[in-house]
């Protein structure tokens, strides 16, 4: 396959061996990407390359990562996650035969507890059923600015977590190497849709993709909830004109808006107000949400396997 799955480990190692045992028959080049404090000195199967990085920045890992590979696509896994195997064929089958301008590509998020399919941050997203806005809806758009608003006013879901063109993505995570001011973490799964929405189309297709390891927080703290959503769904004081504004000078290069109008609309968008495009109201839908049962026959052998985990 044309793909490199990046698994990225930092103090938490012990997860090391199953999430390797879980990607092992996937055929494609993997790799454990470590910036613990200290190596780690268990046994890697050898279905798997272990790179350390020692305790370095995350978007530093990332970066120094994406400009080792020469595959036209990754995918990256958080090291307590799984992605369910025949999803990311399904995925990639997507992205290498479309004509269109798609150049990243996911599913359905679900959470696991336990080894139960029952949660997830969202409450939308409610037990043995995964919703998603985006599923079967035509959204495809050849104009950048209509693609950020998109990303930015559905149903987000982080593409860090998706199968993202190589190129493309290595310009994010090269902008929050060169750019102080937009390096923190609350802001950056924002960034990274804005900045792949200047390049191309996000294709979300209904099948079961991402499981997240949702733990028992959310259950033994209902109040984390939403303090989690809020995190989650805001992008705190990244409204500021200045960091907009080293935003805008990036996407200006890819329309023929000038970089002042750029910058108001970014900072309208993050506010959640109106801007003077239009686009929030073109793409924001209040329909309800689309479900898939997670019973689907296709995926048993794959939960099983989660639930043994635990």
């Amino acid at each position: 396959m044309n793909l490199t799955l990046i698994i990225p480990v930092r103090h938490r190692q012990q997860y090391i061996p199953r999430v390797t045992d879980f990607f092992k028959n996937l055929n494609c080049r993997k790799i454990i990407a470590d910036s613990s404090n200290k190596k780690y000195n268990g046994k890697i199967i050898k279905e798997f390359e272990y790179q350390y990085f020692g305790p370095i920045l995350y978007y530093e890992k990332m970066y120094k990562l994406l400009n080792s590979i020469d595959t036209k696509y990754y995918l990256e896994c958080p090291d307590d996650d799984f992605i369910i195997n025949e999803s990311i064929i399904e995925c990639l089958d997507f992205l290498e035969k479309t004509d269109k301008n798609y150049i990243w590509c996911d599913g359905l998020v679900s959470g696991v507890v336990n080894g139960k399919f029952r949660i997830n941050i969202r409450p939308e997203m409610i037990i043995n059923k995964v919703f998603s806005n985006r599923v079967n809806k035509n959204y495809y758009s050849d104009d950048v600015l209509t693609r950020i608003s998109y990303e930015l006013n559905c149903d987000f879901q982080e593409p860090n977590h998706a199968i993202l063109k190589v190129s493309t993505a290595k310009k994010f995570w090269k902008l929050l190497v060169d750019n102080t001011e937009i390096q923190p973490m609350r802001w950056f799964a924002k960034i990274f849709a804005i900045v792949m929405a200047c390049e191309g189309n996000h294709k979300t297709l209904p099948v079961l993709f991402h499981v997240k390891n949702e733990g028992t927080r959310l259950i033994n703290y209902p109040h984390m909830l939403e303090k989690s959503l809020k995190c989650h769904l805001s992008v705190h004081d990244l409204s500021n004109y200045e960091k907009c504004s080293i935003l805008s000078e990036y996407i200006s290069s890819y329309t023929n808006r000038n970089k002042e109008e750029i910058t108001h609309y970014l900072v309208d968008l993050f506010k959640g107000g109106p801007n003077n495009f239009g686009y929030t109201e073109v793409y924001t839908t209040n329909k309800p949400a689309q479900e898939m049962p997670l019973h689907h026959p296709k995926y048993d052998h794959e939960k099983k396997k989660i639930s043994s985990y635990y």
